[in-house]
């Protein structure tokens, strides 16, 4: 009898075990998956990318004109002009802390041959809490040999305080899960599937591959929803907090402009669309991103791509940590003549308006 009772123990921890190891996507259909995914992302703590973006084929009409049509002048410098063009690459790394709120970007441009390699780099971190820029100027010192003087800091660059109290970011980074997944729940389910694993998985250790085939109206549409929806929670920020005040400097007026240009953008003859691929554990983080982007217009077509990796969820790490003897404010410095403009606006930005008389 005592013998029955172990076994029988020894099974329902069996059970319970099993059930902690079921994965969040199980018995779910791919728009479901991908959903649950997507806010999972979000509401990380924090992680790292790597990003590699590129054009796989790329043909301006004019250049395939000038190929065609031109003399040899102009037939040299438009296969010059088409093979630069394929031979550049985007590198993006970054590492997110959301509780720190820190955002550090590297964005590296590239341009890469069989006998010549050259790039550019500039790293960034923005920081939430106080609505600031750092900004590392080694890249400008070919260009701008005054930019030299500050070797070694980083120059920071504050969103005047005016400014700063229109754009409530904590209400509308809340908001986001929300209108993220109304977003994709509003695609056709048709444009979401299961994909068989491949080496890329294997390479990841993923548990599953999800594909999400858009055309550039589903993406539009889930776009102008995110939007939409951004600035109800501005309109609601404003009539909550008598500081926000409604203007060309405001977080409504930004977000109205970036819709307006959405829809004037549906004009444009051109044909898009976006496969996405992604890799996910078990447990339903993402691990990588594939996308491949096929453009169609009279002016240019062609393929690129975005190969994006995520890693230390949760942990992020980030390349630079400056402390703050490494930090120079712009507005502060004794600033070249082309810098001096942008002086004048941030501090023009920063007083408070004139009282109507």
């Amino acid at each position: 009898m005592r013998l029955k009772k172990s076994g029988l123990c020894a099974a329902l921890c069996g059970i319970v075990l099993l059930t902690g190891c079921v994965s969040p996507l199980a018995n779910k259909s791919a728009d479901q998956a991908v959903r649950k995914i997507m806010l999972q992302n979000w509401n990380s703590k924090g992680y790292n990318i790597d990003a590699d973006i590129g054009f796989d084929e790329l043909n301006v009409a004019e250049v395939d004109k000038a190929k065609e049509d031109g003399g040899q002048l102009e037939q040299a410098a438009a296969s010059a002009a088409d093979q630069i063009a394929r031979s550049m690459r985007l590198n993006v790394r970054a590492a997110l802390d959301v509780p720190g709120g820190k955002l550090e970007l590297i964005p590296a441009l590239r341009l890469e041959r069989r006998n010549l390699l050259t790039s550019v780099q500039l790293p960034l971190q923005f920081h939430a809490k106080d609505l600031s820029l750092l900004v590392d100027p080694s890249a400008a010192y070919l260009f701008v040999p005054e930019m030299q003087a500050y070797e070694g800091k980083f120059l920071r660059v504050r969103l005047p305080q005016r400014v700063a109290d229109n754009f409530p970011l904590q209400a509308m980074y809340q908001a986001m899960p929300k209108l993220l997944d109304e977003a994709y729940a509003k695609v056709d389910k048709q444009a979401f599937s299961f994909q068989p694993l491949d080496s890329r998985a294997a390479e990841l250790g993923a548990r599953y591959r999800l594909r999400i085939a858009m055309n550039r109206a589903q993406e539009n549409q889930m776009a102008s929803h995110i939007i939409a929806g951004l600035i109800q929670v501005a309109r609601q920020e404003a009539a909550r907090k008598p500081q926000i005040k409604p203007g060309p400097l405001g977080s409504e007026s930004l977000l109205q402009l970036i819709d307006s240009l959405i829809k004037a953008s549906e004009a444009n003859p051109l044909n898009s669309s976006t496969v996405s691929d992604l890799y996910v554990s078990r447990g339903g983080d993402l691990l990588a991103i594939r996308q491949t982007i096929r453009f169609d217009s009279p002016r240019f077509r062609g393929q690129a791509h975005a190969d994006i990796r995520y890693s230390n969820q949760g942990k992020p790490v980030f390349a630079f940590q400056p402390a703050e003897a490494d930090i120079l404010d712009l507005e502060r410095l004794d600033k070249p003549e082309w810098l001096k403009s942008l002086g004048l606006a941030l501090h023009a930005l920063n007083q408070a308006p004139a009282a109507a008389q």
